[in-house]
């Protein structure tokens, strides 16, 4: 999967471990996002079957980090949906930290969807 850290520009590092015989498999992120860093691990849960990958944040920087991916044929096109949860976990500044992070995630979202769809990566 490095050829989508390489075609996506935030993307600093991504490692996918081998999917389990149970469908959970351990990936690694390093993104810029917003002029900073982050780095954490979701554990994620692979439905091949029904197009469909859960994830939610094992370590990391977030409070609350987890959602899906959902992909399904759309007439002639594919459609992807994506869900995510996420609190910056500072209750302070939730109410201007938090809005920034969801604004920054779908930023990020769109260039994973871009990079997939121009370069045409599987799984």
């Amino acid at each position: 999967m490095q050829r989508l850290a390489a075609a996506v520009p935030d993307v600093r590092r991504v490692e996918i471990g081998p999917i389990e015989a149970t469908g959970k498999r351990l990936v690694d992120w390093t993104i810029w996002l917003k002029g900073f860093e982050l780095q954490w691990q979701e554990e994620q849960l692979v439905d091949v079957q029904n197009m469909r990958i859960v994830f939610h944040q094992t370590n990391g920087f977030f409070a609350t980090y987890n959602g899906a991916w959902q992909i399904a044929p759309f007439g002639n096109e594919t459609q992807m949906d994506l869900e995510i949860n996420v609190d910056s976990g500072l209750p302070h500044l939730s109410k201007f930290v938090n809005p920034v992070l969801c604004d920054a995630f779908k930023a990020f979202a769109r260039q994973v969807v871009d990079a997939l769809t121009k370069r045409g990566f599987t799984t």
